[in-house]
């Protein structure tokens, strides 16, 4: 009980569909107009945040390939 709560979320109901959610914040993050942060998608999603997931993806890069390449840089 020290380390597992329930959470009840009501608003997530209204959200629509595991499908429909993954399309917006596809959209939200895409590659030309992104205004969602990897951090902002996954709260949306009640996730914990990445390290490094408050920057906006750079036009024409994916989240996931900016999050690889910092990777690479940081070893």
């Amino acid at each position: 009980q020290q380390t597992y709560y329930a959470k009840f979320n009501e608003g997530a109901l209204l959200r629509g569909s595991l499908k429909d959610q993954a399309e917006f914040l596809k959209a939200a993050m895409g590659p030309n107009a992104s205004y969602l942060t990897p951090n902002e998608a996954r709260d949306f999603m009640d996730r914990n945040p990445l390290p490094g997931g408050d920057d906006l993806p750079r036009p024409g890069t994916s989240a996931a390939a900016v999050m690889q390449e910092e990777d690479q840089n940081a070893a």
